[in-house]
């Protein structure tokens, strides 16, 4: 099985973090591309990468 796994480049809104918690979710690695420090995304447990 192959390993997928999904950058999202804009990690300060709201959505960007429920994106990543339902991409975590589905077994996909997910990380996080954003420049503003405490951007949610950036806090989340669930982003591989940053």
């Amino acid at each position: 099985m192959t390993q997928r796994r999904v950058l999202i480049t804009d990690g300060y809104w709201r959505k960007s973090l429920a994106a990543v918690r339902a991409l975590a979710e589905a077994g996909i690695d997910v990380g996080i591309g954003e420049r503003t420090p405490l951007a949610p995304a950036l806090l989340s447990k669930h982003a591989k990468w940053r």
